[in-house]
This record gives structure tokens, sequence and C-alpha cells, in this order.
């Protein structure tokens, strides 16, 4: 299993809290994705439940882990335990199926509403 990561929250490039900004810079981008699933918003942060089986798409981005990266655990205790890290297979631009892990959180009982869009944006002043 390759060490791409399809982002869609807090962790995609552009999109990360100061805080973690200069760990999510060390990913290489490899463009523009989507998962068939449903997306969540909880709270200040996003949930994706991903479903090959869903009518709707979760929006992201495909990225690469570099030298400079830090190890998948790194990403598996940022998320915390809400989320776990799974397999899926994200679709590019040029229409090509890519296996890759994702952060998959339970789905939401009655806390936190569907991102009908599939497309997450964080708060103003939160980035």
């Amino acid at each position: 299993m390759s060490d791409l990561l399809f982002v869609y929250g807090t962790l995609r490039p552009g999109r990360a809290p100061a805080a973690i900004a200069p760990v999510v810079a060390t990913l290489r981008r490899l463009g523009p994705a989507r998962v068939r699933g449903r997306l969540y918003q909880l709270g200040a942060y996003p949930g994706a439940v991903p479903d090959a089986d869903a009518p709707g798409w979760i929006a992201g981005e495909l990225v690469a882990r570099t030298a400079s990266s830090p190890p998948l655990a790194w990403f598996d205790a940022y998320e915390g335990s809400g989320y776990e890290r799974v397999r899926t297979a994200a679709l590019d631009p040029s229409g090509n199926l890519v296996e890759c892990w994702i952060y998959r959180c339970a789905p939401p009982s009655g806390e936190g509403s569907r991102v009908a869009s599939g497309e997450w944006e964080p708060a103003p002043g939160s980035t």
C-alpha cells in the first residue's frame, strides 16, 4: 500500500490550521480527486464516510508523503480516536481510480450535518 492520502478537510493543503500547516506543507500535491461517500460537518471539522454505493461524492485532493513528512502514525494521532485510516479508491481528474488512504469517521447520529456538495470549506479565519 502506498503512502497516498485522500485529504478532504484540515489536512488539505490551503485549508490546514496554522498549528499543522508546516506538516501539511511537506505533502506533495497530486491534484484534485473525489471519493464516493458522504461528508458531514462535525463542528469545526468535517468527517467523511466513504461508501462505494453512495450516490454522492466527497471532494478532496490526493497527496503523497515525502521524505520530510512525518510517518503515517503522526497523521493517525492528529486525526484522533474519532477517525480511522482505511483504504479507499479515489477518482482522479483523468477518471483513473487510485488506491489511497482516507480518514473515515463513524456516521453521525443526529450531531453534525451532511455537506450536500461534498466540498468542505473551513470557517473564515480558521486557517
